[in-house]
């Protein structure tokens, strides 16, 4: 789809190649579940606009404010992606101690046994 847009010579900045990334960006996010794709999709499309938003203003001032939707989302879903790794990080973690609390217990128990 993208190439498509490449080869029409649409400008990046075009309000039409933002709203395709973004939408896009969300299907990854949504419906594919795979956030770290969508945020590297509208990370890219972020930068994009930035290096081009002098152009984007003089011409397509809906980029401009489209700006701001990426902006929101991005941060958003990084904020949040962040939030789930750390989640599953502690439980990890928390999961490990508790591995070793019952390793502990158990070797504590056959070490009774042994003795008795």
């Amino acid at each position: 789809m993208f190439s498509t847009l490449e080869k029409l010579n649409v400008s990046k900045v075009n309000p039409t190649n933002i709203t395709a990334y973004y939408h896009f960006a969300i299907f990854l996010y949504e419906v594919k579940e795979e956030k770290a794709e969508a945020i590297k999709t509208l990370k890219i499309k972020h930068q994009e606009i930035v290096d081009n938003l002098e152009y984007a203003y003089k011409y397509y001032i809906d980029s401009y404010e489209l700006l701001e939707i990426v902006t929101e989302s991005l941060t958003n879903w990084v904020v949040n992606f962040n939030s789930q790794n750390a989640d599953k990080k502690d439980d990890d973690e928390d999961e490990e101690i508790n591995n070793k609390h019952k390793d502990h217990d158990e070797n504590k128990e056959n070490i009774n046994e042994e003795e008795g």
